[in-house]
């Protein structure tokens, strides 16, 4: 899988941090291939009653707003904070000590620093979401410049699919330091910005064991100590990292599912690892996620506008690229595909054979699937502008075509495999 260091509007309405995609030093991991995600395709509208989190999905991805209660709030006691509604773990770092004394069945926190083993993760009261505790990183920073970094880890245990949803404040910037997660060694995101506020970040699981690294640089692009700019040159940096209220959120999967995407998480393509879009011809003009058009939750996948006043011919190319070791079974897919020809139209590709093709405009949604056999696929989803190479003096006028607005949508991807019959 490749690495992803992106970042979506965040929670808290009072900031909109950004994120510095410079590379950063980081633990070696080993990147797991698993690709078995599942999910539940409601269809009635869902909703999001904490606002717009920060949706980072993992690979592969799972999306769909499941309702939950609000993000905890701060609290003066000790106690833990109230624990969302259908969350099968929560830590809220009120224990007050770190390494947590293990509870059973609890994951596993670790904390390392290769350089210096006092300067680790710990437990504080300087900063929190709620309650009185979270997490923070360590003071890195040094007159020499020299590198360094510092990491929490989190193993859990073998969970359903679901997700992993935490408040976190980056009091950072690019290039005196940055913090990066992982999830199973794949990069999720590099933030470079310094936070003001708590966010809540979102990660999307997929069933079985997962590890969760949380890393904070100093010096992470190894500039030399008399080139890193001052201290005072960032009045809103302090040089730390704060991590609160974590909570594991477990969704279901339609009957019988191993794969399911709603496309739920706003960052597209790059936070969905067994997705990618592509237009030979305009590298801008791609597949994205959109909101309000959907078959169920929020959001869909969207054609660009292909569109131009020469007519000229164009193509977007939305692929999904399944295990290697899948099984037998049936693909299925929510489609309403605008589309007219000789203007347009959408077609649907299963490892370079043509399985489906829409030539008139639709106005609503509708279910399509299919079969394949098994092992990997390949399945291109592909909406073509002037398919047929007509002159633009040739074409209609575009009132001639009421229904149609040159876009497609995607959503309600899901696959069931075969169930063989007893004999």
């Amino acid at each position: 899988p490749s690495l992803s260091p992106t970042l979506s509007p965040t929670t808290s309405p009072t900031i909109n941090p950004t994120i510095s995609p410079q590379p950063s030093s980081s633990p070696s991991y080993t990147p797991s291939n698993t690709v078995s995600p599942t999910d539940e395709p409601s269809h009635s509208p869902t909703d999001d009653p904490t606002g717009n989190p920060t949706y980072i999905p993992t690979t592969p991805s799972p999306s769909y707003f499941p309702t939950i209660t609000a993000t905890p709030t701060p609290s003066n006691t000790v106690a833990p904070t109230s624990i969302p509604n259908g969350a099968a773990y929560y830590k809220g770092f009120e224990q007050g000590d770190f390494p947590f004394v293990l509870e059973q069945g609890d994951p596993e926190w670790t904390t390392l620093n290769n350089d210096n083993a006092g300067l680790v993760w710990d437990i504080t009261t300087d900063e929190v979401s709620s309650g009185v505790y979270s997490l923070r990183s360590p003071v890195l920073y040094n007159v020499g410049g020299t590198p360094g970094s510092a990491s929490v880890t989190l193993n859990t245990p073998s969970w359903t699919p679901g997700q992993l949803r935490f408040m976190l404040l980056a009091s950072i910037k690019m290039p005196l330091d940055s913090f990066d997660f992982f999830v199973d060694g794949n990069l999720i995101n590099t933030v470079g910005d310094a936070m003001t506020d708590f966010v809540e970040i979102v990660l999307e699981l997929y069933p079985g064991q997962h590890t969760i690294d949380f890393v904070y640089n100093f010096n992470p692009l190894t500039i030399p100590g008399a080139n890193l700019p001052p201290l005072e040159a960032y009045p809103d940096r302090t040089g730390a990292v704060f991590i609160d209220d974590f909570y594991f959120l477990p969704t279901s999967t339609p009957a019988g599912a191993t794969y399911y995407n709603g496309f739920e998480n706003v960052a597209f393509p790059q936070s969905y690892l067994e997705w990618a879009t592509t237009n030979s011809d305009n590298l801008d003009l791609v597949w994205n996620i959109t909101a309000g058009v959907a078959n169920s939750g929020v959001y869909s996948v969207r054609s660009p506008v292909l569109e131009t006043e020469a007519k000229t011919s164009a193509k977007a190319t939305l692929t999904l690229i399944t295990d290697a070791n899948g099984a037998a079974g049936t693909m299925h897919y929510s489609v309403l595909a605008s589309v007219e020809l000789p203007f347009d139209n959408f077609e649907l590709f299963v490892d370079g054979n043509s399985r489906g093709r829409i030539n008139t405009a639709m106005t609503e949604f509708d279910e399509r699937v299919a079969p394949v056999g098994p092992g990997g696929h390949i399945f291109e989803f592909v909406y073509s502008f002037n398919p047929n190479n007509f002159p633009p003096e040739s074409f209609p006028q575009p009132t001639s075509f009421p229904d149609r607005v040159g876009i497609v949508y995607i959503d309600d991807v899901f696959f069931v495999p075969n169930v063989a019959s007893n004999p």
